[in-house]
């Protein structure tokens, strides 16, 4: 009896400890057939080589489509430039009432409309303030402001029948034209600023041309300090409201301008490089885990 059951131990094998791992690598190919799962091959040393080909050449041409778009929008921004001043606003009021805002408004009216000056609007002296029009410039509602002060006319014709009063007569309180520069520089260096100070040339030769003139010419005798006022009548000053010291930041802000296309497609393609990095380690890593 002890025999039989030491015979049927004998028969009986026992679990292996240590499967074969071809076996299971084919167990796990038949369930993976039968679950509908496709196993894909490990991919060969040259289709790695053509992969990384490609991912290049695709990164190369993202590069190019970024860089030539981003240069395309901001080089097109400055393409004849000169010939769309037109679209920046402006304001001008006139608190005089006399010969000096009409020479004002005769200036301005000689150049709005025309594309490489900006476009003023007309604000009613009566329904605003110097200070309300300085303060709409600051906070960006236009790109500058010109009026002339309240007053200006009575002045000069004070000088005129007072002596006295040439003495402490000062041309420049005549016109203000205020803008901010540090809102964009180039601009306003290049078009807005050049556009102001023309209008105020333009209003001083008005001005002459149309009072001083025939002051000269009807031959009355002018003291010393009313000569002095006549040859310099009309003048400006110019409020800065936003300071911006030109020199080595225009030129950095020129640098970043013009580079900027380039930095951002180098953003992105290495923005690119690193998910084709990642990528690739990932496959590797799959790989190095599959059993033979």
């Amino acid at each position: 009896m002890s025999t039989e059951m030491t015979s049927e131990r004998t028969l009986t094998p026992e679990p292996s400890t240590n499967p074969d791992p071809q076996l299971e690598g084919a167990a796990r190919k038949e369930a993976n057939l039968q679950s509908g799962e496709v196993q894909a091959a490990p991919k060969t040393k040259q289709e790695l080589l053509w992969a990384a080909r490609k991912q290049w050449f695709v990164m190369f041409c993202v590069f190019l489509g970024v860089w030539w778009g981003l240069g395309s929008f901001i080089y097109g921004t400055v393409y004849k430039d000169a010939e769309h001043v037109h679209r920046f606003k402006m304001t001008v009021a006139d608190f005089d009432g006399g010969p000096v805002g009409a020479a004002l408004l005769a200036a301005v009216q000689s150049v709005n409309g025309l594309k490489t000056y900006p476009t003023f609007q007309l604000v009613n002296a009566s329904n605003t303030t110097p200070t309300k029009m300085e303060h709409d410039t600051f906070i960006g509602h236009n790109w500058g402001t010109i009026y002339a002060t309240a007053g200006a006319s009575a002045r000069f014709a004070e000088v005129l029948v007072n002596e006295s009063a040439g003495t402490n007569y000062d041309s420049s309180t005549a016109i203000v034209y205020a803008g901010a520069q540090a809102r964009y520089v180039t601009s306003w260096a290049s078009f807005l600023l050049p556009s102001l100070e023309q209008i105020v040339s333009t209003a001083t030769e008005t001005f002459a041309r149309d009072t001083v003139m025939p002051l000269l010419t009807n031959g009355t005798v002018w003291t010393t300090n009313q000569a002095r006022v006549l040859l310099n009548p009309v003048a400006a000053t110019f409020s800065d409201l936003a300071p911006f010291p030109f020199g080595g930041r225009v030129f950095a802000a020129n640098k970043l301008y013009y580079n900027l296309p380039i930095l951002a497609a180098w953003l992105v393609l290495g923005a690119i490089g690193i998910a084709w990095t990642l990528r690739m380690r990932t496959a590797h890593t799959r790989k190095s885990t599959v059993s033979p």
